[in-house]
């Protein structure tokens, strides 16, 4: 799929820039001939000599300069490949790290509801009954909050992901839980978002051992809906569906 993909854009961008070569190939070419055929025609003159030297050096150069021109196109074009490779691979790891990325969802009523994010995209169980019943409840977090984003954040921040995606994965990312009484006063406003299989303790200084996180707080401070928050990963899942088929001719046939 890798090939598929890159070696046809690849392809697309040779044939445009080969194109576009092509003429000042062709004008230096008929800049060579005409010098050649401007000075044949003085050979009649009795300085044949000079002209045939002049001749082999004007074919030379046209030779050197046709040489170059390749040089350049070859470098070119593979540095722009090896770049989308690198697009692509980046932008598989941001899929594969959705495939593996699961929220529960805690509710002051006792519900939990859960989230693989890359298979509930697929499915569209975004806009389930249940989540649009909790959408606009404000959301809390705890370290796992923090922490089960990361490596999707550290894959923002790769130069290789194409900047709209960097950008999608920026609103998710978490720099900071801020503690807030009204979470435990008013409980029937929050709702919880923990992430399945990230570490959730803290050190505890007293006992020097890790304990269960105490207390759940603001994610980066701030009032966000379940909406919001859930919002983000869908644009990050459209923003990689979007350069996926724009960067290929051809149908992918993907699971995602």
């Amino acid at each position: 799929m890798v090939f598929g993909i890159c070696g046809q854009k690849s392809y697309n961008i040779i044939v445009n820039q080969l194109t576009k070569n092509a003429f000042v190939c062709i004008i230096i070419l008929l800049g060579v001939l005409s010098i050649s055929f401007l000075l044949s025609s003085f050979s009649d003159y009795g300085f044949s000599d000079d002209v045939e030297k002049i001749l082999s050096i004007a074919s030379s150069i046209s030779s050197l300069i046709t040489l170059l021109i390749a040089l350049v196109l070859f470098n070119k074009f593979g540095v722009e490949q090896d770049i989308l490779q690198k697009n692509l691979k980046a932008v598989s790891d941001i899929f594969e790290v959705l495939a593996k990325t699961r929220i529960s969802i805690h509710t002051n009523d006792g519900s939990i509801h859960f989230l693989t994010i890359l298979r509930d995209l697929r499915e569209d169980r975004f806009s389930t009954p249940e989540l649009v019943r909790y959408g606009d409840k404000i959301i809390a977090g705890d370290i796992s909050t923090m922490t089960g984003v990361d490596e999707l954040a550290n894959l923002g921040e790769s130069i290789f992901i194409p900047k709209q995606i960097a950008k999608s994965i920026r609103n998710i990312a978490v720099s900071s839980l801020i503690p807030s009484d009204d979470i435990e006063n008013n409980p029937d406003k929050y709702v919880i978002i923990q992430y399945a299989g990230v570490k959730n303790t803290v050190l505890d200084i007293d006992s020097d051992k890790e304990i269960e996180s105490p207390r759940k707080g603001l994610v980066n401070g701030k009032e966000i809906t379940l909406k919001e928050y859930l919002k983000n990963f869908e644009d990050v899942y459209r923003a990689c569906q979007k350069w996926l088929k724009k960067n290929s001719s051809i149908d992918l046939d993907l699971n995602s």
